[in-house]
């Protein structure tokens, strides 16, 4: 059975591959861009037809400049190429290696090689990209390229600064203080993309304060930086507490992280 399962997904994506049969992704031409965003690194698949596949290690790797894609699907890898012109994303040559796994990961693989073939729409995010057929969602990813956030508060008796990445949470109480750090969990990383897919980065810098103690010491000045793909968005200052709505969810989901290594 095991073997049936995994000739019907090889047989998926090489007929995902055949020009005559492969689908193409159209990028919402709503969506608020300056210019079609381009397609490359590492993603992670975190929903599957809705479902929460985060504990499967679920990959797509995009390289613009081969333009290969490639990724696990939960038992194999899958591999091919691909072309993004303007709004239109194609799959070509899509092949997988034939591993033998687990019924539970073959139904995986399965479901994820037959919502590559049937993609027909993609949304942008600033943190990944949704798939759909027919206004469907058939899943969404990840993009693992952003590389730390920072939150930063500080006053004349307080100091605090969060850094968290892919890998750690690092929390320092005290200017030059050496930081105590602990590792991210996955899920609380990708929990952290999921709020950034709220922020628009490039306007982070124009949020309005609720309020400003600060000004006069009644509270501790903040900032929230992010960096992405080696370019730095910083918000502008803010009460330690009291964030600016739009990124309020995310200061919340920091401090979270790091409450318990303090």
């Amino acid at each position: 059975m095991k073997s049936i399962l995994l000739a019907f997904a090889f047989v998926l994506l090489k007929c995902g591959g055949d020009a005559s049969n492969q689908k193409t992704m159209q990028i919402n031409e709503t969506q608020n861009l300056d210019s079609f965003p381009e397609l490359h690194g590492d993603y992670t698949i975190n929903k599957l037809h809705g479902d929460d596949v985060s504990t499967f290690n679920l990959k797509i790797n995009f390289d613009k400049e081969t333009q290969k894609v490639y990724g696990f699907s939960g038992c194999n890898r899958f591999f091919g190429t691909f072309s993004l012109n303007n709004s239109t994303l194609a799959f070509n040559n899509m092949a997988s290696t034939k591993r033998m796994c687990r019924p539970e990961l073959v139904s995986t693989e399965n479901a994820l090689l037959k919502a590559l073939n049937e993609a027909d729409s993609v949304t942008f995010t600033n943190t990944g990209f949704s798939v759909f057929n027919n206004g469907n969602l058939l899943l969404s990813a990840l993009n693992e390229n952003v590389t730390s956030i920072v939150y930063k508060a500080t006053s004349r008796g307080f100091f605090k600064e969060v850094v968290i990445d892919e890998d750690n949470v690092s929390t320092a109480i005290k200017r030059g203080g050496t930081p105590v750090k602990k590792a991210c969990e996955k899920a609380s990383w990708d929990q952290v993309l999921v709020l950034l897919n709220a922020i628009d980065f490039n306007k982070i810098s124009e949020l309005k304060a609720p309020s400003k103690k600060y000004a006069f010491d009644g509270a501790a000045l903040a900032h929230l930086t992010i960096i992405k793909n080696g370019k730095t968005y910083e918000s502008a200052p803010f009460d330690h507490g009291n964030p600016p709505k739009e990124i309020a969810n995310l200061v919340k989901e920091i401090l979270s992280l790091s409450e318990n290594i303090e």
